[in-house]
């Protein structure tokens, strides 16, 4: 049930077969319908997840219109971290896109997991230093590039995304109009891109 997941830490740290049963007993398995919420904002994220199956986006409410910020595909973590860390409440959305299983974590277990197995701990700071690259990236490409640069970066790393979200969400995470992703897309068709 839990090879995913285990694949996923593993790819940053070995972890022993006691620490990984220590660290599976406490996860909760959610699953989740499409346009199901996880989260909805206003409240504190007192929890982490894994998504073993299925598609997740985050977004914000801002003015009563949608603003994505980020999919999560299979075998990727996912929760507001700032709210966890800080307990503060969230001003994220997580909603599934597609039916999703989720592995949930608490706070509390999750700090006493990284007292008792220093492969978790590890594991957690390689994983947040890798989420402040990403956060980085996007910053960039947010500051520096055109909406065309971005929508083929976006192609590049998640092809499969173009089949399984819709064109309007994919605008919104780009911070374009649906109408401009559709010139775009005609334009790079046109010259065989």
């Amino acid at each position: 049930m839990y090879h995913n997941l285990r694949t996923y830490i593993e790819n940053f740290v070995n972890v022993s077969e006691e620490g990984f049963n220590l660290f599976t007993n406490k996860i909760e398995l959610v699953q989740l319908q499409k346009n199901e919420f996880w989260v909805k904002e206003g409240n504190i994220s007192q929890k982490v997840a894994f998504l073993n199956k299925g598609l997740i986006r985050h977004f914000y409410l801002v003015d009563g219109n949608e603003r994505t910020e980020k999919f999560y595909f299979e075998q990727n973590w996912l929760g507001d971290y700032g709210s966890f860390l800080s307990k503060t409440h969230s001003l994220r959305n997580y909603q599934a896109l597609e039916k999703s299983e989720l592995f949930v974590l608490s706070f509390d277990d999750l700090q006493i997991f990284y007292a008792e197995v220093p492969a978790i701990e590890k594991f957690g700071r390689l994983y947040a230093e890798q989420l402040l690259i990403e956060l980085h990236h996007r910053n960039t490409s947010f500051l520096l590039d055109s909406a065309e640069q971005k929508y083929k970066k976006l192609v590049t790393e998640f092809p499969e995304l173009i089949q399984r979200v819709p064109q309007y969400l994919i605008a919104q995470y780009l911070g374009i109009k649906p109408e401009t992703l559709s010139r775009i897309r005609k334009r790079l068709i046109d010259l065989g891109q």
